[in-house]
């Protein structure tokens, strides 16, 4: 529900951002004397402008994402590197073998807890 609420205000923003730019953009150009029409403005702004918004909306939610299909794992007893994503299972080190960063409190208790007596 989080990740879904969190989507739409990603788009919200990228929308919104992309109609304030067509107003400021048209705003400045008609007061330099370059009067413009929207159609010639939205042609003008689909590349340079809404294609990365877009983009940019779609990696930012990913990685959301991916975060938090992570600590749904770590939840579930599945010892994870919550950065990198990877699996920790008979992880020797405190430190992640894959990115070096260092294994949270919580990969602790469950690698301690599925270790061999």
């Amino acid at each position: 529900m989080i990740f879904r609420r969190q989507f739409y205000l990603a788009w919200a923003v990228a929308a919104v951002s992309c109609l304030a730019i067509t107003v400021l953009l048209r705003t400045v150009l008609s007061g330099i004397g370059l009067p413009i029409s929207y159609t010639t403005l939205k042609l003008i702004l689909v590349l340079p402008v809404m294609i990365p918004c877009v983009l940019l909306g779609i990696w930012v939610t990913n990685r959301h994402a991916q975060k938090m299909l992570r600590k749904e794992l770590l939840d579930r007893g599945v010892p994870i590197c919550v950065p990198c994503g990877y699996t920790l299972i008979g992880s020797p080190g405190p430190n992640c073998p894959e990115c070096g960063k260092p294994l949270g409190a919580r990969v602790q208790e469950i690698l301690d807890t599925d270790a061999p007596a």
